[in-house]
């Protein structure tokens, strides 16, 4: 299981986040895998308790975080960020790519987008080109 993955596209089916479209870019991401099944409780005097034992625990599947730049003519042309926007909270299918020695490897799964946060910089202006650094997390569904 690798986890290193970059978004290539998140789709509902009806609404697509297309992140190799022009004027979207990756600017970094998160790779830390699986998610541990806390199983661990503290008693009332205190002690703690591992209800797994000494077994390995379970795993989930993790969040996948991107940080995106878009970048367009002006602030109202940022397509891929409105997509973005209208699939926050929906469900439907993550595809990412991870880079290879002369290619790339597909992962997709099953997720749902759950934040998308972040803020414009730069000019902000009628008519001046515009970018936007932004934050979006999918909880992934199923393991890659």
């Amino acid at each position: 299981m690798t986890y290193n993955v970059k978004i290539k596209t998140f789709s509902n089916g009806s609404i697509t986040f297309d992140a190799t479209a022009a004027g979207v870019h990756i600017e970094s991401g998160s790779a830390g895998g699986p998610e541990v099944i806390d199983h661990i409780e503290t008693n009332d005097a205190g002690a703690i308790v591992d209800l797994d034992g000494t077994a390995a625990a379970g795993l989930k599947p993790p969040r996948v975080k991107q940080s995106l730049r878009f970048v367009a003519a002006n602030p109202a042309a940022h397509t891929q960020y409105n997509n973005l926007i209208n699939l926050k909270g929906q469900y439907g299918t993550f595809t990412g790519v991870i880079p290879t020695a002369s290619g790339e490897t597909t992962k997709t799964a099953p997720a749902r987008l759950m934040e998308v946060d972040g803020n414009w910089r730069g000019r902000h202006k009628t008519g001046q080109s515009s970018y936007m650094v932004i934050d979006a997390e999918w909880q992934l569904e199923d393991f890659f």
